[in-house]
């Protein structure tokens, strides 16, 4: 994310962290995925990102939910 601070990514990683260690057998992958998407985007994942954007359909004028978060995330 353009602007984010060193402290913007720990806090990020902090909060990811912590939902992983006080998960309990209920918690989903799903759960856990917003946690890493929070971080991505603070991190800017490059190679996530691409790969997001090379399932994109360029001949369609709308975009994919799944490239811009539309589905269950954002």
């Amino acid at each position: 994310m353009p602007g984010a601070t060193p402290e913007d990514e720990a806090d990020k990683t902090w909060v990811f962290l912590e939902a992983i260690v006080n998960a309990n057998d209920a918690i989903t992958v799903g759960d856990i995925r917003v946690f890493i998407d929070g971080l991505d985007a603070v991190r800017f994942n490059r190679n996530k990102i691409n790969k997001q954007l090379s399932k994109l359909n360029l001949e369609s004028p709308a975009l994919e939910p799944e490239v811009i978060w539309l589905d269950r995330r954002r």
